[in-house]
């Protein structure tokens, strides 16, 4: 099998995998070149990797949302230069915002134990919406004040109500609301990933979006300019969904090398409700990506 490589896939995949501060630890399951055999092959080795271990344990303890952490206002919005503004992070304040940061908690629907968190202030969560100073050229949205208050947002353990704050918006009635959360845990994964990616076994770059039935996922994958574009399946146990990203119709004729993402639906047998999404390549949970992916 040609091995393509598809430049900066893994380096944004496997970024993320980081080991979490004062939990326990596994000695990750090694995996060469050809992962144990095929693509489903390797999918087992993922899922039986992670069922009863560290890991799982604190997927499911933890806080790990299933969509985005930032909330536009209902009526986003009024003018393609207020559009432009946001996808290009530009923000002014008028004012001050509140810059002082407190400890809050995270609480689930089901009634499970609550998660003492780090609440960032309004000033740390705008700076984080705005991003890197921008130039003054180019059409900004302007904050005018802010109020501290909780959201509902799905996890993998369910519905969960997490510290917030409601940005107002000049010219805007509804707010722009984002997550008020600290740094959260990152899980290390029990198995080691991949050494080399295969036009059958590629990384995925992120989770997009799950159903609100939880029947279907929509995940970010990578293929060249030279192939007839992504592949995932999924292997569905009780505990996790493992997906195997691949690339469908590639060649050995010459090509330009880069990544080309997109937009995959993975249909799912059942909904994933607490089952732990998980990249076949990576042996690592499915990230989800950002407003802007």
């Amino acid at each position: 099998m040609r091995r393509r490589q598809l430049l900066g896939a893994l380096g944004l995949l496997l970024a993320g995998v980081l080991t979490v501060a004062g939990c326990g630890t596994e000695n990750p399951v090694g995996t060469g070149p050809g992962g144990g055999g095929d693509e489903d092959s390797r999918a087992r080795q993922v899922a039986d990797a992670w069922r009863g271990s560290v890991a799982a344990q604190q997927w499911r303890t933890g806080f790990f949302p299933l969509e985005e952490l930032v909330w536009l206002p209902q009526d986003a919005w009024h003018s393609g230069e207020d559009k432009i503004a946001y996808g290009e992070s530009r923000f002014t304040v008028e004012g001050e915002l509140p810059a002082k940061g407190s400890r809050g908690r995270i609480t689930w629907q089901d009634g499970g134990p609550p998660q003492d968190v780090e609440v960032l202030s309004a000033r740390a969560v705008f700076e984080r919406l705005a991003g890197p100073e921008k130039s003054s050229e180019g059409p900004r949205l302007t904050i005018t004040g802010a109020k501290a208050d909780q959201q509902q947002v799905e996890t993998s353990r369910g519905p969960a109500y997490i510290p917030v704050w409601y940005f107002t918006i000049k010219g805007y009635d509804q707010p722009l609301i984002s997550a008020a959360l600290g740094t959260q845990t990152v899980v290390q994964s029990p198995i080691a990933p991949m050494d080399n990616q295969r036009d059958d076994l590629m990384p995925l770059q992120g989770l997009k979006s799950v159903a609100r039935d939880g029947r279907s996922l929509v995940v970010l994958a990578g293929h060249g300019a030279c192939d007839d574009g992504p592949a995932v399946q999924a292997l569905e146990t009780d505990e996790n969904v493992v997906l195997t990203a691949s690339i469908r119709g590639a060649n050995d004729e010459p090509c330009t090398s880069q990544l080309l993402v997109e937009k995959v639906t993975v249909k799912l047998t059942r909904p994933l409700g607490k089952r732990v999404l998980l990249d076949a390549f990576s042996g690592a949970p499915v990230e989800l990506t950002g407003p802007g992916s």
